[in-house]
């Protein structure tokens, strides 16, 4: 509902000069806090065959305090994209610990870029952290 005072006081007005409009069917506006998501990889060149240690950290917005907080529990994707390519592949999901962070190890079979990728939920964005390269050697 919308109400216009026309100059009335709002504490004492005089009614017969108050308007009021009220509508239905209105749509919806999704609000949802924003997301961080970062990576890191325990090694910059591993040799093939061995594993890398991927590390990161999801945190979502705060309204409270006006800080991101990491967001506990949720499934993230570990994805590769091999060097001179331009897709991601999806390795395995893990889930955020009590801070958000997440660690996994995956195997290193060539170089190229390790990311971790959050799908999003109604009240939070989706987000993809910034590839990280490794060489295999």
């Amino acid at each position: 509902m919308a109400i216009a005072f026309n100059g009335q006081s709002q504490s004492n007005p005089d009614m017969s000069k108050v308007g009021f409009k009220e509508q239905g069917g209105l749509g919806t506006t999704l609000v949802q806090r924003n997301s961080t998501l970062t990576t890191a990889a325990g090694s910059a060149s591993v040799s093939r065959g061995k594993s890398v240690t991927v590390s990161g950290k999801l945190s979502r917005a705060n309204w409270e305090d006006q800080k991101y907080h990491g967001f506990t529990g949720v499934p993230v994707k570990l994805q590769f994209r091999k060097a001179g390519t331009s897709t991601y592949t999806t390795i395995k999901t893990v889930y955020t610990d009590s801070y958000g962070n997440v660690k996994t190890t995956a195997t290193v079979n060539y170089s190229g870029s390790w990311r971790y990728s959050f799908g999003g939920y109604s009240t939070t964005p989706a987000v993809s952290a910034t590839g990280v390269y490794v060489g295999a050697k």
